[in-house]
């Protein structure tokens, strides 16, 4: 019997990058030409745009037009004459996250910092929408992401690995983790959450992008915005952006950045909430920026939160403070949805611990005390926006602690019964594990048609393929390259069952991709990578089975899942089939890094409200199953013929 222990070890680095415009050269000896976004309500504006590139690019959301376009500064000069347009150089924004080492321990003492109540939630109120800006979210049933645009890739259909960095993912687990099957219980279960993916693989975004998801996210009625990530240049733009939302009643909270000093924009507009990050003892991290315009502060140094895959990573920067402000801030909202945002923002500043802001900077939020006050503040507020200067001062003792956690550590504990392999541990990188993701997605890329690609996407039911064996070549290819070895057909044995079409054509796929430090995103190329790459990809292949191939009850009558309802690929909607295909990338991980080759083994998960065709006859086809195969009883469960 196949027995496996999966611990990870993900060191992530987030170090935000410095920021920079994004530009063209032009040869012919023309004035520069640049990137540029620009707002507008007015269609006549259309044409003017196109008349200066006609290869712009537009979008329409909440009745504001979006365009980017390439333009010469006198070409912009003329357009910013126009009536009801606002132009802006189309610079790049990015995470505002840190990274350090520290050595490894215990306890979520974020949580205790904070005064968080445990499982406090106000029942009798509709969940809070929240948009999460930011890098995406990877598929989680702890974590209620209820729509998602991604303006980084649209054709990116592989929802288990929506965020390539893991930034975005950590971000939703603080604010929204119910704490079942993740890492940790963020601070309110109860929201609505709305993700947005801007960031690309290295977490930057031209502002356009930003700016799309912010009207994305006022047509979506969203309550409060959650922005980790910033950029030291104004946007006229950006800020255009920022005042619709905050006009139309959102909370925007970002974070002030890890800059040492100044403010970062968008925090640094007027009506943003900006959040400075603190330690665990109440002291102002050294990353964080020390502006005295800063609103409040939260924990954002060495904090825990989801990682991939159902483990663990412990993050840092002022990114990771800022969801701690909008978990709060949706407790108290889900009170009265009908309360201001300006009520919100000033019941999280008067109700915040000011003990230690001599070390600080800031008054530091404090859960309980806010949800204390709450009753009284309301009914003393006045909307001019001013409060009782001193009446709810908070100065009680604080919660802090020693904490020895390893930033950017991720784990993930295995099977228990796997004991006699617990010295087999895989340690991953934050690298590793971003082109594992990469290589996930990128048979929707190159490689997009099901009829024309079965062996990455399976075929549809009607016809016989053996996705199990499409899946077990994959992880051969995997292995090869890892050792440096050729994809061709010498050095990778065709499975059993699988048919010669698929093997031939998904040698010759992987054996013609060009290796390069940009696929890697920007990191070198070596053998361990490619194969890394090449897991990714057979990781699409077990999990896409469980999108293609699954059926489901309706009306009382097994049916089958297809791209014409949009139920197939849709997280949404039988969310079950999603968190067994969690399962079984886990098992096919772990199956990776223990030095072996996949099969039928990794689709011994949990099949509940759902089968798969073929389950069976493509189990007993496999040239590794044998009578000590001890979990036939969990196949047949997920099986339709």
């Amino acid at each position: 019997m196949k027995t496996k222990i999966f611990a990870l070890i993900l060191c992530i680095c987030l170090m935000s990058t410095g920021v920079s415009s994004y530009s063209i050269r032009v040869t012919s000896g023309k004035e520069d030409v640049k990137r540029y976004v620009a707002i507008s309500r007015n269609s006549d504006i259309d044409k003017k745009i196109m008349d200066i590139d006609g290869s712009y690019k537009k979008s329409v959301k909440d009745k504001h037009r979006v365009y980017t376009f390439s333009a010469q500064d006198n070409e912009v000069e003329t357009l910013e004459k126009k009536k009801d347009i606002v132009v802006s150089e189309d610079i790049k924004v990015s995470a505002c996250s840190h990274s350090k080492n520290k050595k490894s321990i215990k306890q979520e003492w974020n949580m205790e910092l904070i005064d968080n109540i445990q499982n406090y939630h106000n029942k009798t109120q509709d969940n809070i929408n929240i948009a999460i800006l930011d890098s995406g979210v990877d598929f989680s049933t702890d974590i209620n992401v209820v729509e998602t645009l991604d303006l980084v890739d649209k054709n990116n259909e592989c929802n288990l690995f929506a965020d390539i960095t893991g930034h975005g993912t950590s971000i939703a687990g603080i604010i929204a983790s119910s704490g079942e099957t993740e890492a940790i219980e963020g601070i309110n279960k109860n929201v609505n959450i709305y993700s947005a993916r801007i960031l690309d693989e290295n977490n930057n975004a031209p502002i356009s992008r930003v700016v799309d998801a912010i009207y994305w996210a006022i047509s979506k009625k969203v309550k409060i915005i959650n922005i980790s990530f910033g950029t030291n240049e104004d946007s006229e733009v950006l800020e255009k952006a920022i005042k619709d939302a905050i006009d139309s009643g959102i909370l925007i909270i970002a974070a002030a950045g890890n800059t040492r000093n100044e403010i970062l924009y968008p925090a640094a507009y007027d009506g943003v909430m900006s959040v400075g990050s603190v330690d665990s003892t109440g002291k102002i991290s050294d990353f964080s920026s020390n502006d005295e315009e800063i609103d409040i502060m939260a924990p954002g140094e060495d904090v825990k939160s989801v990682g991939a895959f159902n483990g663990s990573i412990i993050v840092s920067g002022t990114s990771v403070s800022t969801p701690h402000v909008v978990g709060l801030a949706s407790l108290l909202w889900e009170k009265d949805k009908n309360i201001t945002a300006d009520f919100i923002k000033t019941l999280i500043i008067e109700s915040a611990n000011t003990t230690k802001q001599d070390k600080s900077l800031k008054g530091i939020i404090d859960v309980k005390y806010a949800l204390e006050i709450y009753d009284l503040l309301k009914e003393r507020y006045n909307y001019s926006k001013t409060v009782q200067k001193e009446k709810y001062k908070n100065n009680k003792k604080i919660n802090t602690s020693e904490n020895n956690y390893v930033t950017g550590v991720w784990t993930y504990e295995g099977h228990e019964k796997a004991a006699k392999y617990a010295a087999d541990f895989c340690d991953l990188t934050t690298a590793q594990i971003s082109i594992i993701k990469i290589g996930a997605v990128y048979p929707d890329k190159k490689f997009p048609k099901m009829s024309d690609n079965p062996q990455w996407h399976t075929a549809p039911v009607t016809s016989y393929n053996n996705y199990i064996s499409n899946y077990r070549c994959a992880t051969k290819i995997a292995r090869a390259l890892k050792k440096g070895k050729k994809v061709n057909s010498s050095n990778i044995k065709r499975p059993k069952d699988m048919y010669t079409s698929n093997y031939n054509k998904m040698l010759k796929q992987v054996s013609s991709i060009s290796w390069t430090k940009s696929l890697f995103g920007g990191r070198s190329v070596t053998n361990a990578r490619k194969g890394y790459f090449a897991m990714g990809m057979a990781l699409h292949v077990i999990t896409d089975s469980f999108a293609h191939q699954a059926y489901v009850k309706k009306g009382g009558k097994w049916k089958h899942l297809n791209h014409n309802d949009d139920d197939c690929d849709n997280i949404t909607k039988y969310a079950k089939r999603f968190k067994s295909a969690k399962e079984a990338a886990k098992e096919a991980l772990a199956t990776y890094c223990n030095g072996e080759t996949g099969d039928h083994w990794d689709y011994v998960v949990t099949y509940n409200g759902f089968k798969l065709k073929r389950l069976k006859t493509y189990t007993l086809k496999q040239e590794t199953y044998d009578n000590d195969f001890g979990d036939m009883g969990t196949i047949n469960s997920g099986n339709i013929d």
